[in-house]
């Protein structure tokens, strides 16, 4: 809608339609804030709780089109880690006794 709608009919979108996805980021990413770790200050999760806005855009942009690429190719595993098989099998593995 924020692409069609411009274009076809000449209307804006909503700005409810830009608004409600950072809040809803910023809900589901107050486990940042509620999860507490020995290892972490509060300012270190309080600023990345803040950064969710950006982690939104990158995810609307940049990480929406790699999402696309990877379901279209999804069937060319030449770079994968499973070129020559699976390296787990069912049959025993062969020992050798020395003598």
């Amino acid at each position: 809608m924020l692409a069609v709608e411009p274009l076809a009919y000449g209307n804006p979108p909503p700005k409810s339609m830009l608004v409600v996805p950072f809040l809803i980021g910023w809900a589901q990413r107050l486990r940042y804030l509620s999860i507490i770790r020995s290892d972490e200050r509060i300012r270190s999760r309080a600023l990345t709780w803040l950064a969710m806005p950006a982690a939104i855009l990158l995810a609307w942009t940049v990480l929406r089109w790699l999402r696309w690429y990877g379901i279209a190719t999804c069937a060319k595993t030449g770079w994968g880690t499973r070129e020559n098989g699976a390296e787990v099998t069912l049959t025993e593995p062969r020992t050798t006794v020395s003598a």
